[in-house]
Protein backbone atom coordinates (compact mmCIF):
# COMPACT_ATOMS: atom_id res chain seq x y z
CA UNK A 1 0.00 0.00 0.00
CA UNK A 2 1.51 3.39 -0.74
CA UNK A 3 2.22 6.01 1.32
CA UNK A 4 -0.82 7.99 1.03
CA UNK A 5 -2.98 5.19 0.94
CA UNK A 6 -1.29 3.71 4.43
CA UNK A 7 -1.97 7.69 5.60
CA UNK A 8 -5.50 7.75 4.42
CA UNK A 9 -6.00 4.00 5.94
CA UNK A 10 -4.74 5.70 9.26
CA UNK A 11 -7.02 8.42 8.99
CA UNK A 12 -10.02 6.64 9.09
CA UNK A 13 -8.77 3.94 11.66
CA UNK A 14 -8.29 6.75 13.84
CA UNK A 15 -12.48 7.79 13.36
CA UNK A 16 -13.36 4.23 13.29
CA UNK A 17 -11.46 4.31 16.87
CA UNK A 18 -12.88 7.65 18.23
CA UNK A 19 -16.46 6.47 17.14
CA UNK A 20 -16.04 4.00 19.92
CA UNK A 21 -15.16 0.58 17.41
CA UNK A 22 -12.15 -1.55 17.36
CA UNK A 23 -10.35 -1.33 13.97
CA UNK A 24 -10.69 -4.98 13.47
CA UNK A 25 -8.63 -6.87 10.38
CA UNK A 26 -11.75 -7.71 8.86
CA UNK A 27 -12.59 -4.01 9.10
CA UNK A 28 -8.98 -3.28 7.67
CA UNK A 29 -9.52 -5.17 4.61
CA UNK A 30 -12.48 -3.59 3.96
CA UNK A 31 -11.55 -0.27 3.75
CA UNK A 32 -8.08 -1.13 2.13
CA UNK A 33 -10.58 -2.26 -0.38
CA UNK A 34 -12.31 0.79 -1.01
CA UNK A 35 -8.53 2.34 -1.13
CA UNK A 36 -7.58 0.55 -3.79
CA UNK A 37 -10.77 0.73 -5.81
CA UNK A 38 -10.84 4.41 -5.93
CA UNK A 39 -13.72 4.80 -8.81
CA UNK A 40 -15.87 2.67 -6.04
CA UNK A 41 -19.50 1.57 -7.22
CA UNK A 42 -18.80 -1.88 -5.45
CA UNK A 43 -21.39 -4.57 -4.72
CA UNK A 44 -21.37 -5.89 -1.48
CA UNK A 45 -20.92 -9.42 -3.18
CA UNK A 46 -18.09 -7.62 -5.00
CA UNK A 47 -16.33 -6.31 -1.64
CA UNK A 48 -16.77 -9.91 0.00
CA UNK A 49 -14.56 -11.71 -3.17
CA UNK A 50 -12.08 -8.80 -3.26
CA UNK A 51 -11.57 -9.94 0.73
CA UNK A 52 -11.61 -13.56 0.69
CA UNK A 53 -8.81 -12.80 -1.42
CA UNK A 54 -6.57 -11.22 1.24
CA UNK A 55 -8.39 -12.85 4.33
CA UNK A 56 -9.75 -16.15 3.07
CA UNK A 57 -11.38 -17.22 6.43
CA UNK A 58 -14.01 -14.05 6.21
CA UNK A 59 -17.60 -14.47 5.65
CA UNK A 60 -20.35 -12.67 4.07
CA UNK A 61 -22.25 -12.09 6.85
CA UNK A 62 -18.71 -10.46 7.88
CA UNK A 63 -18.87 -7.89 5.24
CA UNK A 64 -22.17 -7.30 5.45
CA UNK A 65 -21.99 -6.05 8.74
CA UNK A 66 -19.01 -3.72 8.20
CA UNK A 67 -20.66 -2.45 5.60
CA UNK A 68 -23.43 -0.87 7.26
CA UNK A 69 -21.34 0.16 9.83
CA UNK A 70 -18.67 1.85 7.71
CA UNK A 71 -21.63 3.60 6.21
CA UNK A 72 -23.31 4.46 9.75
CA UNK A 73 -19.92 6.14 10.55
CA UNK A 74 -19.77 7.86 7.28
CA UNK A 75 -16.66 6.13 6.43
CA UNK A 76 -18.53 4.65 2.80
CA UNK A 77 -21.79 5.49 1.35
CA UNK A 78 -24.71 3.94 0.00
CA UNK A 79 -26.57 4.19 -3.02
CA UNK A 80 -29.43 1.70 -3.74
CA UNK A 81 -30.42 1.40 -7.25
CA UNK A 82 -33.77 0.03 -7.31
CA UNK A 83 -34.77 -4.23 -6.69
CA UNK A 84 -32.42 -4.29 -4.14
CA UNK A 85 -29.59 -3.58 -5.68
CA UNK A 86 -26.81 -1.39 -4.05
CA UNK A 87 -23.18 -0.15 -3.95
CA UNK A 88 -20.49 1.33 -2.03
CA UNK A 89 -18.22 4.01 -2.37
CA UNK A 90 -15.58 5.65 -0.36
CA UNK A 91 -16.46 8.87 1.25
CA UNK A 92 -14.56 11.94 0.52
CA UNK A 93 -12.01 13.19 2.83
CA UNK A 94 -13.07 16.02 4.88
Amino acid sequence: MSMMLQDRMNEISQVVIKKGYKMTVQRKITVQIFLEHPNGHLSSKEVYFLAKVKYPDVGIATIYRNLDLLTKIHIIEKTNFGNRLSFFDLCNEK
